[in-house]
């Protein structure tokens, strides 16, 4: 499947004949299977893990997983080797650390079993229709049931795993609309008279924008980076100098020439929220590229533009994008091209808190010369993202409902979502009660957007029934810009808290 980039077993099985997701199932008349022993033989022994790691190179936001199915089975040594028992843990994207969903088993069959062979199928579905969402790897940690079949050979245990099925769909990118492209382009050459006629490179020095969101200097930008080195850097492309028709500059990404590094280079800006915590809106994109040397054909652009919002992991991308004017039949002149992204709507995305181009070969060099693209300048248009709830619900594609938990299903509404600094796209867990700490607390972290919406307040609320619902005791709950702790100063009683967020009239 498209869905799946790998999968291994932590330790080598007894024997596998046939693997757990090959889709071929269990037969009547084979013995087939992954055999995973708790004491047997001299090999490894349970417990056993079986990760699948899940392909985000395209489905960037990861799975939303509505059920999972084992079967198990060994048409011979006893019935118990079909008893089934694992925990089931998922990583979802942008985590890489594991998070248990529980230990399940089915053990059917017990010691009185007879030694005739066994099959199982168990199956995992919450009431809720989805396990987790987000999810970039799925992992089954087998265990051992402690049974085996006293009446065959009782020295044979464990469990023989005949498929594992993860079973559900790509979480969706957000709709970003239809983005148009518009090109020009100009020639100049230091050297060569042939390129009269040609508008000079330099007019487009009046639209490098120096107040662009990426623009180094700019307290919008927080970090800058290709992910390998280019064949040189005469200026980089944020640095708002734009294309001059006297001086050789910009940043080279050869397509073959050179022995370092070939396209394709990818370039990511991120963004600082310190000053816009709810992310920026980009409302378009320019890109300007040429050399004052070795043909035209260097200021053909091609790239993929890709975004990342807040409080969604990964990139989605916006598109492939290519404005490639000069052709092989181009002559030795140098050019220049400016490319200008917009959208339909006037947003090409909302609430980005990185910027990211992956710089593509367009296929055509100059009559034998260098081939590739010199970059050098990119422009990020926007503003700091519309605050409040509704800039925000805009923001990530749900509608303007407090109530909303449409999208990621994890029964916390979006106001709430909102109000805790959460993504109403990746399933999530509340915080809870810590009992271990004395006095017992619960710490709710603030969404930095939402602290500073006026229109947002919060309350802690407690009660000793679940029914009548009074403001705590002085001094148990601290609110700061950013947080607010409950501490539980009455112990030895039944006490419950929840946290209430109002949102004023728009």
């Amino acid at each position: 499947q498209p869905s799946l980039a790998g999968v291994a077993w932590d330790k080598v099985p007894f024997f596998a004949f046939g693997s757990v997701n090959d889709g071929s199932g269990h037969t009547a008349a084979e013995r087939k299977g992954t055999y995973l022993p708790a004491t047997f033989g001299n090999g490894a022994k349970m417990p056993f893990t079986y990760t699948a790691n899940l392909d985000v190179s395209v489905n960037t936001l990861g799975y939303t997983i509505s059920s999972i199915r084992s079967f198990a089975g060994w048409n011979q040594n006893g019935a118990s080797l079909a008893n089934q028992k694992y925990e089931l843990l998922v990583s979802k994207v942008g985590d890489p650390e594991f998070e248990s969903l529980g230990i399940y088993e089915y053990s059917p069959f017990d010691n009185d079993s007879t030694a005739e062979a066994g099959s199982t199928k168990m199956v995992l579905t919450p009431d809720d229709g989805v396990i987790a969402t987000g999810v970039d790897a799925v992992r089954f940690v087998v265990l051992d049931h402690g049974f085996v079949s006293a009446a065959g050979d009782t020295a044979i245990n464990g469990s023989v795993i005949d498929e594992f099925d993860v079973i559900g769909s790509a979480v969706p990118l957000p709709d970003v609309g239809v983005i148009s492209i518009e090109g020009a382009h100009a020639g100049a050459e230091t050297d060569n008279s042939g390129a009269a006629g040609y508008a000079v490179a330099s007019s487009y020095l009046a639209d490098i924008l120096d107040d662009d969101l990426i623009n180094a200097g700019q307290p919008s930008v927080l970090s800058y980076a290709w992910d390998k080195t280019p064949f040189f850097t005469f200026d980089t492309v944020n640095d708002g100098t734009g294309h001059s028709d006297t001086v050789r500059r910009g940043t080279y990404l050869p397509e073959s020439l050179g022995s370092g590094a070939k396209l394709p280079f990818t370039y990511t800006a991120t963004l600082d929220l310190d000053p816009a915590p709810a992310g920026y809106r980009i409302t378009g994109f320019q890109s300007f590229a040429g050399w004052n040397q070795n043909g035209a054909a260097l200021a053909n652009q091609k790239y993929e533009l890709l975004v990342s919002q807040v409080g969604n992991p990964g990139f989605y991308s916006l598109g492939v994008f290519e404005y490639s004017p000069f052709d092989d039949a181009a002559t030795e002149e140098a050019g220049a091209t400016k490319m200008v992204l917009t959208a339909d709507d006037g947003v090409l995305a909302d609430h980005v808190d990185a910027v990211r181009v992956i710089a593509l070969n367009h296929g055509f060099n100059n009559l034998g010369d260098p081939d590739g693209t010199v970059y050098f300048e990119f422009d990020v248009i926007g503003e700091a993202s519309g605050q409040g709830f509704a800039g925000w619900a805009s923001g990530f594609g749900i509608p303007d409902d407090e109530d909303h938990d449409g999208d990621d299903r994890d029964g916390i509404p979006a106001l709430m979502e909102y109000a805790l600094g959460l993504s109403p796209l990746v399933a999530e867990v509340p915080p809870a009660l810590d009992g271990t700490l004395s006095p017992p607390r619960i710490v709710w972290p603030k969404g930095a957007e939402a602290a500073a919406d006026p229109e947002i307040s919060y309350a802690v609320r407690v009660s000793g029934d679940l029914v009548i619902w009074d403001d705590p005791e002085p001094g148990e709950v601290v609110e700061t810009s950013d947080s607010i702790t409950l501490e539980l100063s009455t112990l030895g009683v039944s006490r419950f808290a929840r946290l209430e967020v109002t949102r004023t009239a728009p």
